[in-house]
């Protein structure tokens, strides 16, 4: 009788299993990734999954506008917001099915543990894109303010700057302290916007009113196809995001309402920024508009620019590494040592590459033809449909289908034109 009754494991007699390398620091990323603490709020996700949309891709929305034309860009904008907007809900129901609360996981669980290695390939892709461009923009930046001496090449300052300030940054085991910089990166692009509009009457009295309707041609539009994903790309940060919700808030229906209304904010300010941009210079617009103004407050906005991306560029690496380690040792734990010379490599790789580039819209047609159009376009919806926990319907099928084939398309025909061009 007594071996029939059943047994009652109290919470203090509960031992927790202990975690991976992996877990752990995935729990590090998440906490990078969410500033408001362990739990998050309706308005902090609505910050994190801005945040997570909104970077250094808002500077090129005028190259992309210049390439698509101000019709067609305004037209494609809205779509690759809308065809995301839908991925970002597809890779939340789906988690939501498995109990799984990583993109990593979500894709081993239903497509097996190369897929996960495919995935986590892709997701280091997209971050060593991410530190090329930023290599870029901060050489962009050191021309503009011009703090240095012109006998020296910008990109060499740049890469001094990197190496002396970013990468003791790159080794630290914890990077708790920059999280927060993420809010100042956010607030500077707002206060650039503003700039940039209040300057457009100024701008246009001097250069007249810029720009055309349509696109150059099909390889230019074609071009400006992976600029476009790139920008609205978030979705390795949202299951972190989502999980990471109070348990009263925290369901699928409320999250794709705080989602909807992250990815109208990043549009609006996507659109305003390339429509004004390519108004105010029509087709002499560079990658970084930024590097269009010579007035001494851009001037202002690309040192502070600058400063914030000195700082984003270790979370950035630091992730970078989690995956290409993953890629390499899977769950076997390795010493600090080892960790630490695999940052090292990417960082020098990195730098030394955006260091030979002049122009980041370059960086974001080839991670978005790479990355960003495989990690929203075809992932989500290949998840979603092989899931065995959701039933779906022959629309959502065919739906989901129609954005697979989508994505590849982006990802081959921006890779052609980047390259050709």
């Amino acid at each position: 009788i007594e071996e029939m009754r059943p047994k009652y494991v109290t919470m203090e007699t509960q031992t927790t299993p202990p975690r991976s390398w992996f877990r752990q620091e995935l729990d590090e990323i998440i906490h990078l990734i969410v500033p408001s603490g362990p739990e998050s709020s309706n308005n902090a996700t609505t910050f994190n999954i801005l945040n997570s949309i909104l970077g250094a891709g808002i500077l090129s929305m005028g190259a992309y506008f210049d390439f698509a034309g101000f019709v067609l860009g305004f037209i494609v904008i809205l779509v690759m917001a809308v065809a995301q907007l839908y991925t970002v809900d597809l890779l939340v129901i789906t988690a939501q099915a498995e109990n799984v609360d990583s993109f990593g996981g979500l894709a081993a669980l239903i497509l097996g543990k190369r897929t996960e290695k495919l995935l986590h390939g892709l997701i280091a892709i997209y971050n060593w894109g991410a530190l090329i461009a930023y290599t870029v923009l901060i050489g962009d930046f050191v021309k503009t303010v011009g703090v240095y001496d012109s006998s020296f090449n910008e990109k060499y300052v740049a890469a001094a700057i990197l190496v002396v300030v970013v990468l003791p940054l790159c080794l630290l085991k914890s990077l708790n302290a920059l999280r927060y910089v993420s809010m100042a990166s956010v607030a500077l692009v707002l206060f650039f916007m503003f700039c940039l509009i209040g300057s457009t009457s100024d701008l246009m009295e001097k250069n007249g009113t810029q720009g055309e309707a349509a696109p150059p041609g099909a390889l230019e539009f074609f071009k400006s196809l992976p600029i476009a994903a790139f920008a609205f790309s978030c979705h390795p940060s949202i299951l972190p995001i989502y999980h990471e919700m109070k348990g009263g808030e925290k369901n699928v229906v409320n999250f794709k309402r705080l989602s909807k209304r992250a990815y109208i904010l990043v549009c609006t300010m996507y659109l305003l920024t390339g429509f004004f941009s390519y108004l105010c210079f029509g087709s002499s617009v560079k990658g970084n508009v930024l590097s269009n103004f010579d007035t001494a407050l851009m001037r202002l906005v690309c040192a502070v620019y600058c400063f914030v991306l000195l700082f984003v560029f270790a979370p950035v690496c630091f992730v970078l590494r989690i995956s290409v380690q993953f890629l390499l040792y899977q769950d076997r734990k390795i010493s600090s040592l080892r960790q630490n010379m695999i940052a090292v490599c990417l960082f020098a790789v990195a730098v030394t590459v955006g260091s030979f580039l002049t122009d980041v819209s370059q960086v974001f047609g080839i991670t978005g033809s790479v990355g960003a159009a495989a990690l929203s376009f075809v992932i989500p919806p290949l998840l979603y449909i092989r899931s065995e926990n959701i039933r779906t319907s022959p629309f959502s099928r065919r739906l989901c289908y129609a954005i697979m084939v989508a994505g590849v398309v982006i990802g081959i025909m921006g890779i052609i034109s980047t390259i050709k061009d």
